[in-house]
């Protein structure tokens, strides 16, 4: 990944896969993340590497099947 002009980048199922992969590449280019996740315990580990990267992780518990959570979600981002 290049430079980016995204500095506030909010990323759901952060916990594994393709949503880990995509914030460890943000973070390393010094970005703001909102890390959300049905896992807290994985995403609240997680955001440690985010910091030795340089990027700012916030992180709360999100199951987008649950539309009051998503709302929350994004409230949170928002904030």
């Amino acid at each position: 990944m290049t430079k980016t002009k995204y500095r506030n980048v909010v990323i759901f199922g952060t916990s594994q896969g393709i949503g880990k992969a995509l914030a460890l590449e943000y973070a390393s280019l010094k970005s703001n993340l909102v890390l959300l996740s049905r896992n807290i315990d994985a995403i609240e580990g997680f955001s440690e590497d985010i910091s030795i990267l340089g990027g700012t992780a916030f992180f709360m518990k999100c199951d987008v099947s649950v539309k009051s959570d998503v709302h929350n979600a994004i409230e949170f981002a928002i904030n």
